[in-house]
């Protein structure tokens, strides 16, 4: 895991920019999910 080796990391601001953007990669792939989620139930409804 990457965040292991940051919190041996002293820089704070270096910390902070990883997990932005790790978080911004988590909810784009949410956003898909949720994207193709919506798009099997429209299929299904016709």
């Amino acid at each position: 895991m990457k965040f292991s080796i940051l919190l041996c990391h002293n820089d704070v601001t270096f910390y902070k920019e990883e997990i932005m953007d790790e978080f911004m990669r988590f909810l784009k792939f949410l956003i898909l999910v949720l994207q193709l989620l919506l798009w099997i139930l429209e299929v299904r409804n016709f």
